[in-house]
């Protein structure tokens, strides 16, 4: 089946082609979001979110949802076991709208951008969605979209591929990504702690929790801690990844820093 033309179609309903969509429903324009997941993405994912990046949502006119749920921070700490050795101070200044960073998880986010993307109604978001084909002609391009077991195409007459470093789109096109990538693993947990430590970047190299390695802690809206500690060349993933294991790894760098005040 093929559908009337739409003017614009983003391939990938992350934060990326979700702001794509928001921009263009701000020019008036109307546009369909291909997304293959149900919903927005499970856990944190995407931590922080810059100056920068909130001046954008400003002009899009969706920053202040993002100050009221984000938590602003200007610090970051840096151990050598349980030692620091490095203050991070940014700056901010009674000028400046936006703090230099606020925490909040990319599905916070997304859904953030979503509810933007609704109240304008000039967003069509399809979830459980894929491009599987993308033919393209001088004038417009189809694109074969499969959801539910049905196939259908698309007609467009721009295309943003906003499907991420494995991009569908990027691949069927013959298109490479470049740039430099970084190889290592690192488990990220998402836990509940209500805790009165400041919100700031702490990072340990080689602390007992993780001795040869890094762990990384953020605080994030509404009580959850993010904790991504990085696994060493013999850890095995599989194991890493039962909750049995995960909740010993969490409990021993708890243990190590320990929450003060009125943690629990």
């Amino acid at each position: 089946m093929t559908r009337t033309p739409a003017r614009v179609v983003i391939a990938g309903g992350g934060p990326v082609g979700l702001v794509a969509a928001l921009a263009l429903a701000r020019q008036g324009l109307r546009s369909i979001v291909i997304e293959a997941d149900g919903d927005v993405c499970e856990g944190s994912r995407a931590t922080c979110i810059s100056r920068r990046s909130l001046q954008v949502l400003e002009r899009l006119g969706a920053d202040a949802a993002f100050i009221a749920k984000g938590l602003g921070w200007t610090q970051g700490r840096t151990y050598l076991g349980t030692h620091e050795v490095f203050r991070l101070q940014m700056s901010q200044t009674e000028d400046d709208r936006f703090p230099p960073f606020i925490n909040m998880g990319q599905n916070t986010a997304e859904r953030l951008l979503v509810d933007a993307c609704a109240q304008t109604g000039l967003v069509e978001i399809r979830w459980n969605s894929r491009v599987i084909a993308i033919r393209s002609s001088k004038s417009s391009v189809a694109l074969d979209v499969e959801s539910g077991g049905r196939r259908e195409t698309l007609q467009a007459e721009w295309v943003i591929a906003a499907d991420g470093a494995r991009s569908a789109i990027r691949e069927a096109m013959g298109l490479k990504l470049e740039g430099a990538s970084f190889h290592s693993r690192y488990l990220i947990a998402d836990i509940k702690m209500h805790c009165d430590w400041p919100t700031e970047r702490k990072v340990w190299f080689d602390p007992h929790s993780n001795p040869g390695s890094t762990v990384i802690m953020h605080r994030q809206p509404d009580d959850i801690w993010r904790i991504d500690y990085q696994l060493r060349p013999e850890d095995d993933s599989e194991r890493e990844l039962q909750e049995s294991r995960v909740r010993e790894r969490v409990a021993a760098h708890l243990a190590m820093v320990g929450p003060p005040g009125n943690g629990r």
